[in-house]
């Protein structure tokens, strides 16, 4: 195979779930050219990545709905793809991929796409079974391909910052190790409270001898602000930074607390002690994947599982304390000059037991309300939407809802009747 496309336009969380499906294309062709459709948001997190060739911009924001269409189609024309993969399951997504012009264009099987609609615009279907974590579900593309599935890669390189010289400028940092607290998403469903996050901040500062750095993204300063304000000096605030800065900020610190959003998933792409606290989201599918990792979740008692926001009487990220966050980067600060065993990075976060209807404890013998259980449809939602239904790391731009001018392309596709499947490709083209 000379020439792979890989469509996966955002967000930030998702196109790093996805840097695994390019690094193992890369290890199964390595002189193939391997290029990539991404969204303009997040197109500099591609350009640390060595195993992409060629960024293909969707300029979602910074052109007109005409223009952009116009721009994405010639920059797609003569690609000469021998495949084209859509990582993202929408139909937008799935039209760009068509547009490629790739004979081959794969895609998941209806039962996991969020846009169950995409599944007639590929040539061939992926079905990646009963897999837990979407990094997993995404390797089951490379692997449809011929590439191997057994390694989870993210090859993200690490450049010089001067965001992250100015972070070990900061008072009370002086060079020496800092913890990053994140209190920012996307989802305000997915938001600790900054005063909680602030007394963290004061528990590292007494118990752990290290100072917190708070890192922030657009719109996220003020919560920024009260973390610093609340901790009484044990916080600093970092300063601006674009990906490259983030993803150099992350790698040199000591742990990373944060919701389900890009920045925990960029810590634990770059192998950096992570707790992540989650709430409506599932950590056995988004969560970090390294068995080291902590996630402390209320998935399990959730009443608006994946949802933006919070409709029920009581919110369930509000019932995580401070304790069980301290005893959470305790533990996993604990692990980390252990050496994991051969398999052990393929169970999944210390707090959560895949596949398993155990339900972990913590070291002060208290039981975690941890995602162990099978997930089941919840009286606060009450369609029971699959976790496909919704991205890991979703913005405002990332609802299912496909972008204007591809969703007219993509009926049009879809009225003109079902593509045909390749001869010899051996699929049914569900």
């Amino acid at each position: 195979m000379r020439a792979i496309l890989i469509v996966r336009l955002g967000a930030l969380g998702d196109v790093v779930h996805a840097l695994p499906v390019a690094a193992a294309l890369r290890d199964r062709f390595p002189a193939a050219r391997i290029d990539w459709v991404v969204d303009e948001r997040h197109e500099e997190v591609l350009r640390l990545a060595p195993v992409v060739d060629r960024r293909i911009v969707f300029r979602s924001r910074s052109l007109p709905v005409w223009r952009r269409v116009v721009d994405l189609r010639r920059a797609l024309a003569g690609g000469a793809w021998d495949a084209a993969v859509d990582v993202q399951g929408l139909l937008k997504s799935a039209v760009v991929a068509r547009w490629s012009g790739a004979p081959r264009v794969l895609g998941f099987a209806a039962p996991h796409l969020r846009e169950p609609a995409a599944r007639f615009l590929y040539t061939e279907t992926c079905d990646p079974g009963n897999v837990v974590h979407v990094t997993e579900k995404n390797l089951a593309l490379a692997g449809r391909l011929g590439a191997s599935t057994a390694d989870r890669r993210f090859p993200i390189e690490a450049p010089a910052s001067a965001a992250l010289d100015a972070v070990r400028r900061l008072p009370g940092v002086g060079g020496g190790p800092f913890a990053v607290l994140n209190p920012g998403a996307a989802w305000p469903n997915k938001r600790w409270a900054p005063a909680k996050l602030a007394r963290v901040a004061g528990w590292l500062r007494a118990a752990r001898r290290l100072p917190s750095v708070v890192t922030w993204g657009p719109g996220d300063e003020a919560r920024a602000a009260a973390v610093v304000e609340g901790a009484d000096g044990a916080a600093r605030l970092a300063p601006p930074t674009r990906v490259p800065d983030l993803v150099a900020v992350l790698r040199a610190a000591s742990v990373v607390v944060s919701g389900d959003t890009g920045p925990l998933h960029l810590a634990a792409a770059v192998g950096t002690p992570v707790v992540g606290l989650y709430g409506p989201t599932d950590p056995r599918r988004n969560g970090p994947w390294s068995s080291r990792d902590v996630a402390v979740s209320r998935f399990d008692d959730c009443r608006c599982r994946w949802r933006r926001r919070c409709r029920a009487a009581r919110w369930c990220l509000d019932d995580v304390t401070v304790d069980e966050v301290a005893a959470a980067i305790d533990r996993r600060l604990a692990a980390v000059d252990d050496t994991p065993g051969p398999d052990e990075d393929e169970a999944g976060p210390e707090s959560v037991a895949y596949g398993s209807a155990r339900r972990p404890t913590d070291p002060t013998g208290r039981l975690h309300r941890s995602t162990a259980q099978t997930p089941r449809r919840h009286r606060g939602d009450r369609r029971g939407r699959r976790p496909d239904d919704a991205p890991s790391d979703a913005g405002p731009s990332e609802a299912p809802a496909a972008a204007p001018g591809i969703v007219e392309a993509a009926a049009r596709m879809m009225r003109r009747g079902r593509p045909a499947v390749p001869a010899g490709t051996g699929h049914d083209g569900r």
